[in-house]
């Protein structure tokens, strides 16, 4: 089990989920993760640049901001969506 860990926990932090539309990784650090894949596609300047980041930190830490703010959002759109399920067919207490 600890052997397989941390490619389970890549796979986790690098899926897009369906609540924010985004990856646990992008949320927490603004760029997406490198996969092995990426090591395929040729870049420009050879070395693969976080997406972003180019812009500016400023511009960077604004879009940053905003994706999280729409991934906060997002998650508490799909807790209202997933309660109103889970209630539907509930009485309430008195």
């Amino acid at each position: 089990w600890p052997k397989w860990l941390p490619m389970i926990e890549n796979a986790y932090n690098s899926t897009p989920h369906t609540s924010t539309g985004v990856t646990p990784y992008f949320l927490l650090l603004g760029i997406n993760p490198r996969l092995p894949s990426d090591a395929l596609v040729p870049t420009t300047l050879g070395i693969p640049r976080p997406d972003g980041i180019l812009g500016g930190a400023e511009d960077f830490l604004k879009t940053f901001d905003a994706h999280r703010r729409s991934a906060r959002d997002a998650i508490a759109h799909a807790q209202n969506n997933q309660a109103r399920h889970y209630n539907k067919g509930r009485k309430p207490l008195v």
